[in-house]
C-alpha cells in the first residue's frame, strides 16, 4: 500500500499529481505524464471526495492565474482582453 503523507491523507504520488496540475494550469495528461500515472488512476482517485476537493481547489486556483492575467492585460488596455472580456463577462 502507497505511504500517507503527514500533511494530508494524500499519498505521495497523489500529492506529486496535484503539484503537477497547477504547474500544467489543470491539463489532465500533461499531469498524468508528468508522474507516471494513467488517467485512469487519475479519476480511480476522483471518486474520493478529498481529493475531489483538492483538485477542484487547484482548479480554481488556477482560474484564479488566467483571470488575474487576463485583468492585467486589460489595464495595459489591450483591446483584445477588453473585447474577451467584455463578451465573456458583459
Amino acid at each position: 500500500m502507497a505511504k500517507k503523507q503527514a500533511d494530508n491523507n494524500f499519498t505521495r504520488k497523489q500529492n506529486s499529481f496535484l503539484k503537477a496540475l497547477k504547474e500544467t494550469l489543470g491539463n489532465i495528461t500533461a499531469a498524468c505524464m508528468q508522474v507516471h500515472i494513467s488517467r485512469q488512476t487519475y479519476y480511480n482517485w476522483m471518486n474520493d471526495d478529498e481529493f475531489a476537493q483538492a483538485v477542484d481547489e487547484v482548479n480554481e486556483s488556477n482560474l484564479d492565474y488566467a483571470e488575474s492575467k487576463l485583468l492585467s492585460l486589460i489595464r495595459q488596455e489591450n483591446a483584445t482582453a477588453i473585447i474577451f472580456y467584455l463578451k465573456t463577462k458583459g
